[in-house]
């Protein structure tokens, strides 16, 4: 948190951006998915300013697997659908097939 909050008065976006995306990383790993979103969506708020669509789309994945954990189908399938419109306008088939599959994930969790 100390250098987040030093890169932020730096002012230097893409370490700020990678920071909150480790935090997100490790909160999430440690179960705290509600402080991982927070992170998660900052993070992908600045790479998406920056325009780097590969990190919105890793991001974005990773923000529909923390809905999903809190038990929020709306939000999490529509993460979902965004990580796999950004996959299919980067032609990436590998994430497109990740994506897919967390978006099916999403709408059972939405049935239920």
């Amino acid at each position: 948190r100390q250098a987040d909050e030093a890169n932020r008065t730096v002012g230097d976006q893409t370490e700020t951006a990678a920071i909150l995306f480790a935090q997100a990383k490790l909160d999430h790993h440690l179960g705290y998915h509600a402080e991982a979103l927070v992170n998660a969506r900052e993070s992908v708020a600045l790479y998406a300013a920056m325009g780097d669509r590969k990190a919105q789309l890793v991001l974005s994945h990773m923000i529909s697997r923390l809905h999903q954990k809190l038990g929020e189908a709306e939000p999490a399938q529509l993460a979902a659908q965004e990580a796999l419109q950004i996959a299919t306008d980067l032609g990436d088939e590998a994430m497109q097939r990740i994506c897919i599959e967390q978006l099916e994930i999403t709408r059972s969790m939405a049935a239920a």
